[in-house]
């Protein structure tokens, strides 16, 4: 019984997955879904730390992988780093002290744009239609998450949405006319190219990573509990045309090793 109730917060969003909604949010369901999130969060926090008291006698938990957004590095000793690289080009942050900090876009066919970050940028995906952000908060001010179209980079492509207050991005994605953010409370939220929100759902398991390409969005979580055997990862990947998930894989890794970084060939 314990396992379907854990289990019901996916299975009973899982029918409206992507259904596209005729205001730009559906309010009822965002309460509902925020929580569900928040009393996931608080029972997986909880879990871990019962977890973490174990006896002397116990054998020795192996360390619990963080989040990480793939193809960004951490600040060096200049305050710069990669929000994200791949194929299609890089993003680059430079912090400089007393004024806002310079993000530089350099695409792989020579296009270069700069951005004035006033919003504390801090997350980026980026392919050859487009780039997205999401910022980080340290405050209560709500977290921006941040659209521009690489083609025209007009003010009509562009678009941006504030998330509730008790909702952080911890990782973004980017496909092909659609953009995706994970938050913390374990939220999945998909939009259009346009600004739309085009799904909501809870996702079983704290998020590590994720990924877009084409209509394809491909979500890691950690699917068990850590322990001297090694992370238990699950690996989804959600057909964002056909509206369905399409791979429910486990993620073969070697006691003592981490996830560093996820792609499509």
């Amino acid at each position: 019984q314990k396992s379907n109730q854990e289990t019901r917060p996916y299975t009973k969003t899982k029918r409206r997955l992507f259904k596209k909604e005729k205001n730009s949010f559906d309010i009822d369901l965002e309460e509902e879904l925020t929580e569900i999130g928040n009393e996931s969060f608080n029972q997986s926090v909880t879990s871990e730390t019962k977890t973490q008291r174990t006896s002397k006698n116990a054998q020795p938990l192996v360390s619990i992988q963080s989040t990480f957004q793939p193809g960004a590095t951490p600040f060096d000793i200049l305050r710069k780093r990669y929000l994200t690289y791949n194929l299609a080009g890089k993003i680059h942050l430079r912090e400089e002290l007393g004024h806002p900090s310079i993000v530089s876009v350099d695409l792989s066919d020579g296009q270069h744009k700069v951005i004035r970050d006033h919003s504390q940028l801090a997350l980026a995906a980026l392919n050859s239609d487009a780039v997205f952000f999401a910022s980080q908060s340290l405050d209560e001010s709500p977290s921006l998450l941040q659209y521009n179209a690489l083609s025209t980079w007009a003010p009509n492509s562009d678009w941006t949405i504030y998330l509730p207050a008790n909702e952080k991005p911890i990782v973004v994605a980017i496909g092909t006319r659609w953009a995706s953010v994970a938050t913390n409370l374990g939220l999945i939220r998909i939009f259009s190219n346009g600004g739309l929100q085009l799904a909501l759902f809870k996702i079983f398991g704290y998020v590590i990573t994720m990924i877009g390409n084409e209509n394809f969005l491909a979500i890691v979580t950690h699917s068990g509990v850590v322990n001297v055997s090694g992370q238990y990862l699950l690996l989804q990947i959600f057909d964002t045309l056909k509206r369905k998930m399409i791979v429910k894989e486990e993620i073969p890794i070697t006691i003592g090793s981490n996830l560093k970084w996820i792609g499509f060939s």
